[in-house]
């Protein structure tokens, strides 16, 4: 036989879950606003005029 938890405690569980979650989404979201994507095509474009990636990327 099992016996039911109270609601208390039940509430405790569904609050650090459910607050811990938005903390995960408010980072996931702070990714795409606050991304280097600019930089990484950058490189990108260097290494694909270059051939490759190499140590001296920056020495073209």
């Amino acid at each position: 036989m099992s016996r039911a938890e109270p609601p208390e405690q039940e509430r405790y569980i569904a609050d650090t879950f459910c607050t811990r979650a938005a903390g995960r989404v408010r980072g996931r979201l702070a990714q795409i606003a606050d991304n280097d994507d600019e930089r990484i095509l950058a490189i990108a474009r260097i290494a694909s005029r270059r051939g490759e990636y190499g140590y001296a990327l920056f020495e073209d």
